[in-house]
C-alpha cells in the first residue's frame, strides 16, 4: 500500500472516531430560540474540524489534487482555534485531549501541504491566504457574537 494512503486512512480514522464522539456530545434542542443564539452553533464546531480532517483524509487516499488544500485548511483551523483559546480570544470547544491530537496531526498535514510531500497540486499564494483567512474566520466567529 502506497504512504498516501495510509496516512489518507490514518486520517480518516482519526477523524470518524473523533466526529462520533464530538457529535454525541452536541445538545441538539427543540427550543425554537436555541437555534437564534451563537453558543448553539458553536458546539458544532469540534464536529467541523474533524469532517474538514476526513474530507482532506478522502481526498489523500483517492490522491486528489485539491488534497493539499484541504490538508492546509485542516492545519490552519486547528492551530488557529488553539492559538486563539491560549490567548484568551474564544474560548474552543475542542476539549483538551483532542487539541492535543489535533495539534499533532495539524503539523502533519501543514508540512505535507505545503512540501507537497505526496507530489500532488502545489500550494498557490492565494490558497493559502484563503485557507488561513477562512480557518480564522472559523475560529473568531464565535467571538464577534
Amino acid at each position: 500500500m502506497k504512504k498516501h494512503k495510509i496516512v489518507g486512512i490514518v486520517f480518516s480514522i482519526v477523524a470518524v472516531v473523533f466526529c462520533i464522539v464530538f457529535i454525541q456530545q452536541i445538545d441538539f434542542s427543540i427550543q425554537l430560540e436555541s437555534y437564534l443564539k451563537v453558543g448553539y452553533y458553536t458546539q458544532f464546531t469540534p464536529v467541523l474540524i474533524s469532517a474538514i480532517l476526513l474530507f482532506g483524509g478522502v481526498l489523500l487516499i483517492k490522491r486528489k489534487p485539491r488534497a493539499n488544500f484541504i490538508l492546509a485548511l485542516f492545519g490552519h483551523e486547528v492551530l488557529e482555534e488553539i492559538l486563539f483559546n491560549w490567548i484568551g480570544l474564544t474560548t474552543s470547544n475542542l476539549p483538551i485531549y483532542a487539541m492535543v491530537v489535533f495539534f499533532g496531526i495539524a503539523l502533519v498535514t501543514l508540512w505535507i501541504a505545503y512540501s507537497n510531500a505526496f507530489s500532488l497540486k502545489t500550494l498557490t499564494f492565494k490558497e493559502v491566504v484563503y485557507s488561513f483567512v477562512l480557518g480564522a474566520i472559523i475560529s473568531l466567529l464565535p467571538a464577534f457574537f
